[in-house]
């Protein structure tokens, strides 16, 4: 997929809209676009992430899963993020689960694609990093919420 970075304009996620131009041209050959359906899973615990989406539209959940089979929602994101954290932060996969809440669309990229951008720029890692710790920081007061 061969876009300009215009196309992050219009892609409805505020993640890849506030990328500089050159992080965008590394992203923009990868990104392709996906719908996102009723609980379209995006991360699966446990397993390798093998995309990365960025919501344009619609609202994903992140989940914990206890032993017992319990779950709670430990975060939410939609066109304000990103799902994978844990590829930002160098691991293959998560021990949560993520899957949309309210179907949308938006857009996915490789992981592998999204690693070798991040090698290249330090402008696109720091931003993504930046993301990662906001992330962070909603799980642990959502925590702090359900208890």
């Amino acid at each position: 997929m061969n876009m300009n970075t215009s196309f992050f304009l219009g892609s409805g996620n505020l993640l890849l809209q506030s990328l500089t131009a050159s992080d965008a041209a590394l992203l923009a050959p990868h990104l392709e676009s996906v719908e996102l359906p009723l609980r379209c899973p995006l991360v699966v615990a446990d397993h390798p992430i093998t995309h990365v989406y960025f919501p344009g539209h619609g609202l994903a959940s992140v989940t914990a899963r206890t032993h017992s089979g319990s779950r709670s929602d430990v975060a939410l994101f939609g066109r304000d993020g990103m799902s994978g954290v844990a590829v930002v932060l160098g691991s293959d996969s998560s021990p949560f689960d993520c899957a949309m809440q309210i179907p949308g669309a938006g857009h996915r990229i490789a992981v592998k694609a999204l690693r070798q951008a991040m090698a290249d720029s330090p402008t696109l890692r720091a931003r993504l990093l930046a993301y990662a710790h906001v992330a962070f920081v909603q799980t642990g007061f959502t925590a702090v919420a359900n208890a």
